[in-house]
């Protein structure tokens, strides 16, 4: 196995969906492969940081307000700009 098929083999790992054959055939590369060892710690590191984030992400309370603003504010830019190019 080369390190570009243990690379795709890394992800499916991750995602829980190699086989038990495909899974040992990964093992065997990562013990003679410090980089690909490497690579595979670090993304698990970074899928378990934030798949596992303990602090949630929330939108501030008027996230939707500001955002239907923008988009009306948009709409209106539009409409004028067609209407002056409509009369030259």
């Amino acid at each position: 196995m080369d390190c570009f098929e243990a690379g795709i083999l890394m992800l499916k790992e991750l995602e829980g969906k190699t086989s038990d054959r495909e899974t040992d055939a990964l093992m065997r590369h990562l013990l003679e492969c410090p980089d690909c060892l490497m690579h595979f710690r670090l993304l698990k590191e970074l899928i378990n940081d934030s798949l596992y984030e303990k602090t949630p992400v929330r939108a501030p309370e008027d996230f939707e307000i500001q955002v239907m603003t923008k988009i009306r504010n948009i709409n209106a830019i539009t409409v004028v700009r067609t209407k002056v190019m409509k009369y030259k």
